[in-house]
């Protein structure tokens, strides 16, 4: 075989050059002499894309998608018993080693925990609602309606509610009248954003001589989102009649009056939401309605004790920032909107500090308040996403 550093030929059996001493690189008997010449060079192209090959491997395992990451580390926690210190521990090393975007694993860490709490509390509500489901079938073909709910109960508990709410429709074509379970299904399908489907599930339950509560504030959403305050008022008002310290209904019920312009009922709406249950919802409320009832030190003072319990609360942020713009103070409203940016950096906000500059005084005053988006509430009311939230600020506390 022929020498890579001398290039002279050296019999078969020999591992080492006898001119030279350099290490002989093997060669297949079956090549051309063309090819066995050109042995030493083939070698060196091998060994190279071994080399690249490796690289390759090294670098889409860097560059593999960081939801497998979070998916794992959720799957630690709530499998394998790692606790949220264990966790945080993993995320810390990570970020050290420059392997881990703090702000995109908090991103897609909210969205893993928020699906995994839907499924949950999906699951809870049918288990609750199935037995008062079963004992309000009307229907003539009990078997199979029986059999719709196991199956859609078997979906739930293997965390795929979206497929068990179809078993639900195919439950309610069986028996269209059953309050409970119009009731259950039309939270979902409102949660979902099917409100054609949702209305007509609401209103069979509106319809029974026992109103389920949850079918009251679903409908109420309907009609917020339709831009039909009063009607939501009218609904509202029954449930916290027949429960006065329903906490949901009175924060929906304070949205509904600020969304009219009557701010003194928001504001005794929202006072005793927050004296049921504390909640960034009705906080929320509550700093806008002092606002726009003069008390504006009462405003500003109640908006930054939510900021303080809830850094991340956009639009609590966005109104302190209007407020301080609104003053004149840009340095500190640039700092606020910075927060802004971090929290949400592909947003299309605009410049609010460039419209303020242009605007002129009355303007100004005018631009100081937000109006209230539902929206913004409903995602401050939603208990999955709150309590995931929750759960990081206590993950990122362990570090």
């Amino acid at each position: 075989m022929l020498c890579a550093r001398c290039g002279k030929l050296n019999p078969s059996d020999l591992d080492t050059c006898k001119f030279c001493g350099a290490r002989l690189c093997a060669r297949r008997p079956e090549r051309s002499q063309e090819t066995a010449e050109l042995q030493p060079f083939l070698g060196v192209e091998d060994y190279l894309l071994d080399k690249l090959s490796l690289v390759e491997r090294q670098a889409h395992r860097s560059s593999e998608d960081l939801g497998l990451l979070v998916q794992a580390m959720d799957y630690l926690e709530r499998n394998v018993m790692a606790g949220r210190a264990g966790v945080s521990v993993l995320a810390g090393m990570l970020r050290e080693r420059g392997l881990l975007d703090a702000r995109e694993f908090k991103r897609r860490w909210l969205e893993q925990a928020r699906r995994g709490l839907v499924e949950i509390n999906r699951k809870e509500r049918f288990l609750e609602s199935k037995a008062e489901i079963l004992d309000a079938f009307k229907g003539r073909q009990r078997r199979r309606f029986e059999e719709a709910l196991a199956r859609a109960e078997d979906l739930f508990l293997g965390f795929q509610s979206d497929r068990a709410v179809e078993a639900l429709h195919g439950a309610r074509a069986l028996d269209p009248a059953n309050a409970p379970l119009n009731a259950l299904l039309g939270q979902f399908l409102v949660a979902v954003g099917e409100p054609v489907q949702a209305r007509a599930c609401l209103g069979r339950a509106l319809a029974a001589a026992q109103v389920p509560r949850g079918a009251r504030l679903a409908m109420a959403v309907l009609h917020l989102r339709a831009r039909k305050p009063a009607e939501a008022g009218k609904l509202l008002e029954k449930a916290v009649q027949a429960d006065p310290a329903d906490a949901e209904a009175l924060t929906l019920r304070a949205f509904a009056h600020g969304a009219r312009g009557r701010w003194a009922a928001c504001l005794a709406d929202a006072e005793r939401a927050l004296a049921s249950q504390d909640g960034a919802a009705p906080r929320y409320l509550r700093a806008q309605a002092l606002l726009r009832l003069g008390r504006t030190a009462e405003g500003e003072t109640a908006l930054e004790a939510l900021l303080a319990e809830d850094p991340d609360c956009e639009p609590a942020l966005r109104q302190r920032a209007h407020l301080l713009l609104a003053r004149g103070w840009a340095k500190r409203a640039g700092e606020t909107l910075a927060r802004l940016r971090a929290l949400d950096p592909e947003a299309r906000r605009g410049d609010p500090g460039a419209l303020f500059r242009r605007a002129g005084k009355a303007r100004r005053a005018k631009m100081r308040l937000l109006g209230l988006e539902l929206p913004q509430l409903l995602e401050m009311m939603n208990p999955e996403a709150d309590e995931a939230r929750l759960y990081l600020r206590e993950v990122e506390g362990e570090l």
